[in-house]
């Protein structure tokens, strides 16, 4: 085996094959990773994320392809088209719903919206709660309605999916929810 390439460079798996040049000579699942474990009398480490792994990566794989054959006529015949797939790719995406809830426009606002402004994050909504805004906002997303300040301190609702994360009301652990 070269040096810079081990073993898994064979392997029909695309995840597997991205990991040919690390550092480390993995095995694949398979009789000689047991023989070569057995003769050496070393322990066997599992990856338990591979299959998830393996699978995420088959799958934007295949989305990929799919939203290539799908587009890439009208791309080739029109690049303006081009917008309109960005457009399905992005009402495709997930979405990240951020959520501030102030009692004060002084303490911890400002830099709060700022984090959230400061970047480019197209699949993001942000909602304002504030004394004036908080009936309304409960009448239109009730899932706001429980989501208060906390200490006293203007505080982010971070949720993806049908999921929010616990609330943060320091600018830097807002960030680190977002990236």
């Amino acid at each position: 085996m070269n040096p810079k390439i081990n073993r898994l460079a064979r392997e029909n798996s695309p995840y597997l094959r991205q990991h040919s040049t690390n550092p480390v000579d993995w095995y694949p699942w398979s009789e000689e990773a047991f023989e070569q474990a057995t003769r050496k009398n070393l322990p066997v480490f599992l990856s338990i994320g591979y299959s998830t792994c393996h699978w995420c990566h088959v799958r934007y794989r295949e989305l990929a392809r799919t939203t290539l054959s799908a587009f890439g006529g009208m791309l080739q015949r029109s690049p303006p088209a081009y917008s309109y797939m960005l457009t399905g790719l992005m009402l495709e995406a997930e979405a990240t719903l951020v959520v501030i809830v102030t009692d004060s426009e002084k303490i911890g606002l400002k830099e709060m919206m700022g984090v959230v402004r400061k970047n480019n994050l197209p699949q993001t909504i942000l909602l304002l709660k504030n004394p004036k805004s908080a009936r309304d906002l409960a009448r239109i997303a009730p899932y706001t309605f429980d989501m208060d300040v906390k200490e006293g301190r203007t505080t982010a609702y971070v949720c993806k999916g049908q999921s929010c994360a616990p609330p943060v009301n320091d600018p830097r652990e807002l960030e680190s929810l977002l990236f």
